[in-house]
């Protein structure tokens, strides 16, 4: 067995009386750069949550290790570090809960270089973190590059969606379907209009009694290059032959990365879409199971936006998750943003610490959301001050839209709301703004709930009135600097 050895930081910060811990966060990473995609819950609330570290030597390639995690965040076991016997990188893009079986897919290579990676499914156990299986599913195993970005298990089989560039492929969207045993039933593929270009399923698939639906990136260059369209694609669940799609296009490009059907079954994609001013807004939109676009949002601000995940409750509300360098306080961090099923968005949370965080995934489980993604802020690289990546599990409540707190470094920036007081708030026209230290100047910008600014005030000192007047009714978020680092980010509302 192989000697464990990952570090681990838990923050538990918001309990109830009773003593169980609603909200928290945690961390898992060695002394190199970790990543963390894949992330589910079984009936319990247990989370299954895999991180790529690399703990084997020269540690260039990341292995696979799966971890379960109760309600309160504590670790109930953790499985061996695997891969594929080649020394390259394993990673695992999704997971998905079935019984007492946790299957993980994404992609093993057989190289080191970027084109020569196969399609992966593993099955793991869930009571104790036992490996039964792991396979190379491809039918031209080392052979160009596949990966495994959705996972559905159905009775029937295991459906696999993801791309593909084999001897009769051109990167194209790659459709599948495996026995529970993980034994390949059929494989098909497709390329948007012949034009032999990348095209790719890059986020979860959707599947009813008929079909498969993918949100899929079409048109492009390469996997790297800003161009092409967004698109949504149906298969049929029969032998995953094409049906139909609905693609479209932003300013400069757009690409379509995350997917989920709605209790009501409505088809929502998630993504981004590039644009000549600013880098890139996220872009969310409504389908009909048989392609009818019904409605469109964007949000995002003079930085990148980048999601590739949404979920749906079972009352049909709408939740984006990505990462954000247009708000919070750093360079990037974790937005999660909730929609009614009528496209308003009723709620935001910024998450992060002075240097990056990312989201990758979420799934939901009774009131609360679970993120994966990577931490620089927490962790081994606040341990060190050496700020490399960890895996990050994060712990939400999309009822109340509320996330834990958290603390920084000695050498980080101040994000104590404590310091700031606004009030009255809600407020009907003017609001006051205090500051602890009364002799501190800051800036403040405030923004609707689409992400737009609305006004900013330069100088700002204890004690300033602000008359809101001219403007909606609804909630804003303000932000404050001191010295361009960010100091706070606020929400008020306007009766």
């Amino acid at each position: 067995m192989k000697k464990k050895i990952i570090i681990g930081l838990i923050l538990v910060v918001l309990c109830t009386k009773s003593g169980y811990c609603q909200l928290w966060y945690i961390t898992r990473g060695l002394n190199t750069d970790e990543v963390a995609w894949a992330v589910d819950t079984d009936e319990q609330g247990n989370i299954y949550w895999a991180i790529e570290q690399k703990d084997q030597w020269p540690h260039w390639y990341y292995n696979i290790v799966l971890f379960k995690i109760n309600q309160n965040g504590q670790e109930i076991w953790q499985s061996e570090s695997w891969d594929n016997g080649t020394g390259f990188n394993d990673i695992a893009f999704v997971a998905t809960v079935s019984g007492n079986s946790i299957y993980l897919a994404g992609r093993t290579d057989s190289t080191g270089l970027n084109t020569s990676g196969d399609a992966l499914l593993m099955k793991y156990n869930t009571v104790d973190g036992q490996l039964d299986w792991a396979k190379n599913i491809i039918t031209e195993a080392d052979f160009g590059y596949q990966e495994i970005d959705g996972i559905s298990v159905q009775p029937d089989g295991i459906f696999l969606t993801g791309w593909t560039q084999g001897e009769e492929t051109d990167m194209d969207i790659l459709i599948q379907k495996c026995d529970l045993s993980g034994n390949t039933s059929w494989e098909n593929s497709w390329d948007f209009e012949f034009f032999q270009r990348f095209d790719g399923a890059n986020g979860h698939l959707a599947i009813d009694n008929d079909f498969i639906y993918v949100a899929a990136s079409v048109k492009r260059t390469n996997i790297g290059s800003l161009d092409g369209d967004g698109a949504l694609v149906c298969f049929s669940r029969i032998n995953g032959d094409y049906q139909w799609n609905e693609s479209w296009t932003g300013a400069l490009y757009s690409d379509a990365l995350g997917l989920t059907m709605s209790t009501d079954s409505m088809l929502y994609t998630v993504g981004y879409s590039g644009t000549f001013d600013f880098g890139s807004q996220i872009l969310l939109n409504k389908f009909s199971r048989n392609g009818n676009l019904i409605w469109t949002k964007t949000w995002g601000g003079t930085g990148t936006e980048d999601s590739r995940t949404v979920v749906a409750d079972g009352d049909s509300i709408v939740y984006v998750v990505g990462t954000t360098s247009s708000y919070g306080d750093s360079d990037k961090d974790i937005f999660v943003l909730k929609y009614d099923s009528f496209g308003n968005l009723v709620d935001s949370i910024i998450w992060g610490g002075p240097y990056l965080e990312c989201a990758q995934d979420a799934v939901l489980w009774d009131s609360y959301m679970f993120i994966t993604g990577e931490t620089q802020s927490f962790g081994n690289g606040q341990i060190n001050q050496d700020h490399k990546t960890d895996g990050l599990l994060l712990k939400i409540d999309v009822r109340t839209m509320t996330a834990p707190e958290h603390e920084f470094s000695e050498n980080s920036i101040s994000t104590n709301k404590n310091e700031f007081n606004i009030y009255p708030n809600p407020f009907c026209d003017k609001f006051f703004i205090n500051f602890r230290d009364i002799n501190g100047l800051y800036d403040m910008e405030i923004f609707d709930i689409s992400g737009k600014s609305a006004t900013k005030a330069l100088n700002v000192v204890s004690g300033d009135i602000f008359d809101f007047s001219c403007y909606d009714t609804g909630l804003y978020i303000i932000r404050i600097k001191e010295k361009n680092k960010v100091a706070a980010s606020l929400k008020i509302i306007k009766n």
